[in-house]
């Protein structure tokens, strides 16, 4: 299951109002594309904190996988000067989003509204991150005073929203007319998801109507009890609704027919009430509603009085979604696939007044209305299921899937394993999505897994036979299987055709030899049809080899044995006791790959020395020519700090050039110690990692 990190202001429930709907909507979205959900509210929302309780912490827990709140003061500013970007995130917000960050591993991470961009900035280049302007910010506060409305909410530079811009992988607008700004200040793509209600999500009270009322489609023309058609507002509480409100009703009270006595019934809903003064002569306030269905199950037509304004129109939607009959202002519908000449479209106040004095007189166009509120919401679903669908390929081709096919046994009962394991998802975390597969017996869990302090994986699954990764490969554009375990069947199946793409699947000699160890003493058998990755920089003839020199190794471990106690003597790495040079058996402890040698130690053995008793060699020597068996251990040790002596004159150029060793044992047996300045490993850009993160990042579709 994939996993996405909602990040938002304000908490989308209750939905009572536009900002919290359009938040809701998009969790509902993002659950469709198949994501689990970590709701993560940095919050601000003065009004929220003082009425919310255990009802609404339930909810949100209902809502998302997992709920976190981080509480933060209400901001106002005491001049007229822009906010800076990031003037409302805290140190809280800050500490609370790294530590999720380093603690959970996220596909994406959906950020709401630019000011808490930052956030997106604690997140690797492996999770996908989406920024949902909701509003244009840039420019806001001009706008604002410029019609005389009060500063209130966020507003900030053109220059500092392109810089939140410029966080993200992915811009979503809420119509197109804020899609051009966007994409002329950020070199980002945006796709402009719209916000829509669907009637099922929001379905009117039932009540009784007359039978002389005309149905269609399950709503009736007219839906109050008045003898003329009741004209509705329904808006919260902001000073931009009121100032647009206040101008509207100017226009009303200053029309030909208002100064000749004539009124139509208007009739105010939600928390704008609060802010506007009561004027019974002009309209009624009705106050705020617990559902939004009953006010619009007693308004024959919407209004929508809204001459300037950022983002869209969310009681717009709401009002598209029970088919009311509406009348707007045309910068109001900004955003729907609304026909220039159609009868709901006002392109000035005057204009909006003189349709509602038209339909008060004629309550025969509201059927008119409603087949084109009909008609847009049907358009507005369209253009939604289109903007979701690109919203998911942006998704899936955004970053490559990378499946580490591991050895279940070897996981579970092997550190040594585990930790390079953890290496190479560490290397490749950070650059694309990895899928953990656990192969073979026994069956592990991610509770298993996590417990030993795994980490840097987005997806955890176990698998018994070729055919379940054949399941993982189906479907995939942009992938790359590592195979870390040297099962058998796993293996003939490589060799037969490579699952049909061998370029893209990586077989880790080393690491499926260092496993195979366990159960015999023979080397695990290249397969072909695959891309071989080894710590040699050649393989057999006509076996392609990538030569990778190092394991990155986790900081957890690669000191760990810095603080063991050293033994007095060096260790001779050899395949068996007899083909040894027998002048070091005296000197040296002796590490065999023969099971049988007696007075040896076995490879196993020394694993757990190292693990469990927390003793490490002096020195070690390899006589083996860097066998296969040996390599993993013979990294962790050198990147420990222990010399490596090699008594192969064919690795000679190999060794030195690689770091891996920084002694030569032919100056032991000369006793003339040419000791070199120890060599460290490389950084992933100038490692076999870099190329393998190269080409994972190749992977991705222009």
């Amino acid at each position: 299951m994939r996993r996405a990190l909602c990040i938002t202001p304000f908490s989308p429930l209750p939905p009572t109002e536009g900002h919290r709907k359009r938040i809701l909507s998009t969790i509902v979205i993002l659950k469709r594309l198949g994501f689990t959900i970590d709701l993560l509210l940095l919050s601000r929302d003065y009004h929220w904190h003082r009425t919310a309780g255990e009802p609404q912490f339930a909810a949100l827990r209902e809502l998302a996988d997992s709920f976190h709140v981080v509480p933060g003061d209400y901001l106002v500013r005491e001049d007229n000067s822009d906010w800076g970007l990031d003037d409302w995130m805290s140190p809280s917000f800050e500490a609370y989003v790294k530590w999720l960050s380093a603690r959970r591993n996220y596909d994406i991470v959906f950020c709401n509204y630019v000011f808490l961009s930052q956030t997106l900035t604690s997140f690797p280049k492996s999770v996908c991150r989406i920024l949902d302007t909701h509003d244009r910010f840039g420019g806001r506060r001009e706008m604002l005073l410029q019609n005389r409305s009060r500063l209130e909410f966020f507003y900030t530079s053109g220059r500092e929203e392109a810089i939140g811009l410029a966080r993200s992988d992915l811009v979503i607008a809420i119509k197109k007319q804020e899609e051009q700004y966007f994409r002329m200040v950020a070199a980002k793509p945006v796709v402009v998801l719209p916000y829509v209600e669907e009637r099922g999500q929001a379905a009117p009270i039932p009540r009784r109507t007359s039978k002389s009322k005309r149905r269609h489609g399950g709503y009736s023309t007219r839906r109050s009890k008045s003898s003329q058609p009741v004209f509705g507002y329904f808006a919260s509480s902001n000073w931009i609704n009121r100032e647009n409100f206040y101008q509207f009703i100017d226009c009303y009270k200053n029309s030909q027919w208002f100064r000749k006595g004539e009124r139509f019934k208007l009739e105010i809903y939600g928390s704008l009430c609060n802010i506007i003064e009561r004027n019974d002569d002009a309209y009624i306030s009705r106050g705020p509603v617990r559902e939004v269905a009953e006010a619009y199950d007693n308004i024959d037509c919407v209004i929508i009085p809204q001459e300037f304004s950022t983002g869209m129109k969310i009681k717009v939607s709401e009002a598209l979604s029970f088919g009311s009959p509406i009348l707007a202002h045309l910068h109001a519908l900004e955003g729907f696939p609304v026909e220039g000449d159609a009868l709901m479209s006002c392109g000035s106040f005057e204009e909006l007044v003189e349709r509602c004095f038209a339909v008060r007189a004629k309550p025969m166009l509201l059927e008119t209305l409603r087949k084109e509120s009909i008609v847009v919401q049907e358009l507005l679903l369209k253009e939604t299921e289109a903007a979701e669908l690109a919203l998911s390929v942006f998704i899936d081709e955004r970053l490559p899937a990378i499946c580490i096919v591991a050895n279940a046994n070897a996981l579970a009962t092997d550190q040594i394993y585990f930790e390079a394991l953890q290496c190479a998802a560490s290397a490749i975390s950070g650059v694309a999505r990895v899928s953990l597969c656990a192969y073979g017996a026994p069956r592990i869990a991610i509770h298993d897994y996590e417990n030993k302090g795994g980490s840097h994986i987005n997806e955890f699954w176990t698998a018994d036979a070729p055919s379940e990764l054949e399941n993982w490969i189906e479907g995939r554009h942009a992938w790359l299987m590592l195979i870390l375990t040297p099962d058998c069947t796993l293996v003939e199946r490589v060799r037969s055709d490579g699952f049909g793409q061998p370029s893209q699947i990586l077989f880790f000699v080393d690491l499926c030899n260092y496993v195979a160890i366990s159960s015999t003493a023979s080397e695990v058998v290249l397969p072909i049809n695959c891309i071989c990755v080894s710590g040699r920089p050649e393989g057999p003839a006509g076996i392609p080899i990538w030569h990778l020199r190092w394991l990155p190794w986790s900081l957890s471990f690669a000191g760990a044995l810095a603080h063991h106690v050293v033994s007095d003597r060096g260790f001779l790495f050899t395949r068996s006791r007899a083909t040894s040079n027998t002048l070091l058996h005296e000197c040296l402890d002796i590490v065999s790959l023969e099971p049988s040698d007696n007075g040896t130690m076995s490879l196993p053995e020394l694993v757990r020395m190292l693990l469990i008793t927390r003793i490490r060699p002096r020195f070690v020597v390899d006589e083996t020519g860097f066998a296969p068996q040996y390599r993993l251990i013979l990294e962790m040790l050198h990147l420990n700090g222990i010399p490596i002596l090699s008594t192969s004159e064919e690795d000679r150029d190999f060794l030195y050039a690689g770091g891996i060793a920084d002694w030569r044992i032919s100056s032991l047996f000369r006793h003339v110690p040419e000791v070199t300045a120890a060599r460290h490993a490389p950084d992933w850009d100038h490692s076999g990692w870099g190329v393998l993160r190269q080409r994972i990042a190749s992977l991705k579709r222009k």
